[in-house]
């Protein structure tokens, strides 16, 4: 699960956008070409077309995966593992959020006329 965010026309500010979708093709099914949202910053209302949105990876997910990690190198410290499955953990949760958002932007909805 990505963090899904628009930029605010008016104010310049991000807001975010509260999608489980994984790609925007997805985000059109569940939102439709285009959504009424309003800016958490200046509380402007405006049409976001689908392709304005852009995805980040979850910093709440990588940051559960350091955690993960930093417990997993205490649980495995006498048995010896720590080096390989404390450091590997983290870096591949990091690495599916980045492709997911990669995988997010990679892909623009050409617009109906």
């Amino acid at each position: 699960m990505t963090s899904k965010y628009f930029t605010c026309k008016n104010c310049h500010e991000n807001t975010r956008v509260r999608s489980m979708a994984t790609d925007r093709v997805e985000m059109e099914r569940d939102l439709g070409e285009t959504f009424l949202a309003a800016c958490s910053n200046c509380h402007d209302r405006k049409t976001i077309h689908v392709n304005d949105v852009h995805a980040e990876p979850n910093r709440i997910i990588t940051g559960v995966g350091g955690v993960v990690g930093v417990a997993a190198t205490v649980a495995l410290w006498q048995i010896g593992y720590v080096a390989v499955l404390s450091a590997t953990l983290p870096v591949i949760i990091h690495a599916a959020q980045q492709k997911a958002a990669t995988t997010f932007n990679g892909y623009k909805i050409r617009p109906t006329k």
